[in-house]
């Protein structure tokens, strides 16, 4: 006993100190694990609460990814937000509001595509939807668009038609008012455009375009201000009208839709022409120029001669976009 006080007496400041550094250790390890477990609950918490407002933002849609299908990106918090347009048009269309439906497609959408609710009523939700419920899933394409998918519900109808499936790509574009509104049936938007270009007499303006998923169209103002009749482009030659991007890569146009009528300019004449080309959208896609490549300027002169190879009174003109 009396060697334990020696030792006691000897080592006691020794043993007080290591008995409060014990202690010190033990309260920040409690205080680390305190800490640990809020934010463990605040996470649990901010996800409850991610899911119920995607619920709210998404009750006529499966959303199958909250990842962009593209780049891979999780969708911001804007994003989400931004959802409830969509949900607010796919239950209109479910429940046959087609005004209300009709009310959130974007101005530009209704003068490219449905002039009239009408035309939106036959041509997509007569389509698509017609009085039948639907499955309706989707997933984020890439930024602000959409791929939408629309299947019969079977446990409505009583069968399964694999035929009655569709799929549309929609995006979610802001007015004039900042207010959100919906691009449908592919259809991804407008740019207004100013560029002009001119060779002597004939000039060259591209006021807008048009894109879409699969298709990309421009719109030109053509004045030809010389004495004779013109064409803008001669038949069957390849490259003779296309438009080219950033990349050199050149998109040539739906000519089966166009006539021969439609390039010929009489003289003092400004034609409106709109140009479809196969300009598949994609995002970082930059269309820099606009190539009319074999103007013909003398249309009299060239539709008289037999042999069309031996005519040489050609312009090209770029408009750079």
């Amino acid at each position: 006993m009396s060697k334990i006080l020696h030792w006691y007496n000897t080592n006691r400041k020794k043993f007080f100190t290591t008995i409060i550094i014990i202690a010190f250790i033990i309260i920040i390890i409690k205080m680390l694990n305190s800490i640990a477990e809020q934010n463990l609950k605040n996470k649990q918490q901010t996800t409850e609460n991610n899911i119920e407002n995607e619920k709210s933002i998404t009750n006529s849609i499966s959303m199958e990814s909250t990842e962009s299908a593209i780049s891979g990106e999780e969708l911001s918090i804007e994003q989400t937000n931004s959802l409830k347009i969509l949900d607010d048009f796919i239950n209109y269309c479910i429940n046959g509001d087609i005004v209300n439906a009709y009310d959130l497609l974007s101005q530009e959408c209704k003068e490219e595509m449905y002039p009239s609710q009408d035309y939106f009523e036959k041509g997509y939700y007569a389509l698509i939807f017609n009085g039948n419920k639907k499955d309706v899933s989707a997933e984020n394409w890439i930024g602000n668009i959409y791929k939408v998918k629309f299947v019969e519900d079977p446990l409505a109808t009583g069968s399964y038609n694999s035929n009655s499936s569709y799929q549309d790509y929609i995006t979610i574009v802001e007015d004039e008012n900042g207010e959100n509104k919906l691009n449908i049936n592919r259809y991804i938007g407008r740019k207004k455009l100013d560029a002009v270009a001119k060779s002597g007499d004939i000039e060259i303006k591209v006021t807008e375009t048009n894109i879409y998923m699969d298709y990309q169209t421009l719109s030109y103002e053509i004045t030809n201000d010389t004495d004779r009749k013109i064409m803008m482009t001669e038949p069957n030659i390849v490259n003779a009208l296309y438009i080219e991007d950033s990349n050199g890569v050149k998109y040539q146009p739906y000519m089966h839709e166009l006539s021969q009528a439609d390039f010929k300019i009489i003289p003092n004449e400004t034609r409106k022409l709109t140009i479809k080309y196969y300009s598949q959208y994609v995002s970082n896609k930059v269309i820099t120029k606009a190539v009319f490549n074999r103007i013909i300027t003398n249309y009299a002169v060239y539709e008289q001669m037999t042999n069309k190879a031996y005519y040489g009174d050609y312009k090209v003109i770029e408009v750079k976009l």
